[in-house]
């Protein structure tokens, strides 16, 4: 067995038992908690009923923890590459290791919502009220089969963006200093709200036209005037893009990452 499928056989598992998890919690204060009281305060009435629809709403939680947990599992950088230096795995293949698990992970992630969302839209004719992609963006082919297979690319390239973010943003805090990771920390969130407010400023005081800004966004999110509704390949393009450009901005910082003494 070569290096990479040994570490990835280890990722794999890892990821697995933090995914797991997470849903055990899902269920049991989505589903579990909220039945317990009905069952306390209403009896077995319905129960049935209002069990399926708790089970209907744990999609959109799910999809928020898949989104959460692929992020925290790719911000994790430094810790991960030290423990695989130390046993002879290179960088390069610590890398691979971890974007390919997290993509298998994103697939699997997706499947199930795929899987979940034809459950909740089977048998009905108003699918788009169901699934909150298919609302948006679930015209643009006029086919349900065809919007059906959109929304699992889509989802699945947002659920990559998701993961390669999280591996940008810990390879890049990964190389500082703890010291100055504690100053990014606090500086950011400032830097970021005098940047909102100097920009609120100057587009109250029409220093700014947002025209130009509000065209270039609603063509990012793939929004026509003409077409009446939403068109998911423009921001398809972009986080294709952002995908290929993070992942090798990430491999880069990786493999100059140093082990840091007195850490």
């Amino acid at each position: 067995m070569s290096k990479l499928s040994s570490v990835l056989k280890y990722d794999l598992k890892r990821y697995l038992r933090f995914i797991g998890m997470a849903y055990l919690w899902m269920i049991g204060i989505v589903v579990v908690l909220p039945t317990i009281v009905q069952i306390i305060s209403n009896g077995t009435n319905n129960l049935g009923g209002f069990i399926q629809n708790l089970f209907s709403s744990t999609l959109v939680s799910a999809i928020f923890v898949n989104f959460v947990l692929l992020f925290c599992l790719g911000s994790l950088t430094y810790e991960r590459f030290e423990f695989f230096i130390q046993n002879g795995i290179s960088r390069r293949t610590a890398w691979a290791s971890k974007w390919i698990g997290l993509t298998l992970m994103a697939l699997v992630a997706n499947i199930y919502n795929q899987v979940f969302s034809m459950v909740t839209i089977w048998g009905t004719t108003k699918f788009d009220d169901s699934v909150p992609y298919l609302e948006t963006y679930g015209k643009f082919f006029g086919e349900r089969w065809m919007d059906l297979t959109m929304m699992f690319v889509f989802t699945m390239i947002f659920t990559m963006c998701v993961f390669v973010m999280g591996m940008f943003l810990g390879s890049i805090f990964a190389l500082l200093a703890r010291s100055t990771r504690r100053i990014v920390y606090v500086a950011i969130p400032l830097i970021g709200v005098i940047v909102i407010t100097i920009f609120g400023k100057l587009i109250s005081s029409h220093v700014i036209s947002t025209e130009g800004i509000d065209i270039f966004l609603k063509w990012c999110v793939g929004y026509n005037s003409s077409l009446g509704y939403f068109n998911p390949l423009p921001p398809l393009g972009i986080m294709l893009a952002w995908i290929i450009i993070g992942s090798l901005i990430s491999r880069y910082l990786n493999l100059k990452l140093k082990i840091k003494r007195g850490e």
